[in-house]
């Protein structure tokens, strides 16, 4: 009877429980372009693993300052080992602060994840602004090592993403790097 009753009570704290919600942002596609109201961000990712990532995806957490909805997205696709990966995304407009990267590490018995807080060396947040109607270029994010660091894309980036995004215009795209 004690038993029953314990698991009935820890069903019942399950499920009133209320976790964080979070969303999953649409990733980009070739013939894409920017919605009215709406924007789309891009960046290139240098990844912690490489090869030991076993083909498992990597992603990111940001938060909107504002509505405080937390987004994820996908910095590293499945099945790819490259070392440096490029992300494009539908996103709304708006400041957000980069708070988590997870990233999961092949095993002999399967997988590991990890989660790790972003923060600067001295604990302040990553934020950036998307604008409006806007195509952003937020740069290079470099998590090789912990802490992750944020940087301008190299010059050819933009022209490299235009043959693959033909309906986006990438010299009138907007730099804003998490500082």
């Amino acid at each position: 009877m004690l038993k029953a009753l314990i698991t009935c009570t820890l069903l019942l704290a399950g499920v009133l429980c209320y976790g964080q919600q979070t969303t999953r942002l649409n990733e980009v596609g070739a013939k894409d372009t920017v919605a009215a109201g709406q924007s789309i961000m891009y960046g290139n990712f240098i990844q912690r693993l490489g090869f030991k990532s076993g083909g498992y995806v990597q992603e990111m957490y940001i938060v909107n300052s504002i509505t405080k909805e937390v987004l994820i997205f996908r910095v590293k696709p499945m099945f790819k080992s490259a070392k440096e990966n490029t992300f494009a995304y539908h996103i709304k407009p708006g400041t957000y602060t980069v708070f988590m990267y997870q990233y999961v590490e092949s095993t002999w018995y399967g997988a590991k994840i990890f989660k790790e807080p972003v923060t600067k060396t001295d604990g302040s947040s990553y934020t950036f602004n998307i604008p409006a109607n806007s195509l952003v270029n937020v740069g290079t994010w470099n998590f090789n090592k912990n802490p992750g660091t944020f940087s301008p894309a190299n010059a050819d980036f933009n022209a490299k993403l235009q043959a693959v995004f033909s309906k986006l215009d990438f010299a009138s795209s907007v730099l804003v790097t998490p500082e």
